[in-house]
């Protein structure tokens, strides 16, 4: 947050606006749920990642 918006702001996303709501130390979203991409990783992507565990 920084001290560069309010308690609550408004963020268009790709899936439509999203509420963030601050409260304490927490973060809130509040928003509709969109589909904005799908598709498949490959095994070969998910082997590269488990080597970097």
């Amino acid at each position: 947050k920084m001290g560069m918006v309010g308690d609550e702001v408004f963020v268009e996303t790709r899936g439509g606006p999203l509420l963030i709501i601050f409260q304490d130390d927490r973060a809130y979203m509040d928003g509709p749920a969109a589909t904005v991409y799908a598709g498949e990783l490959s095994d070969e992507f998910h082997w590269d990642i488990s080597q970097e565990l």
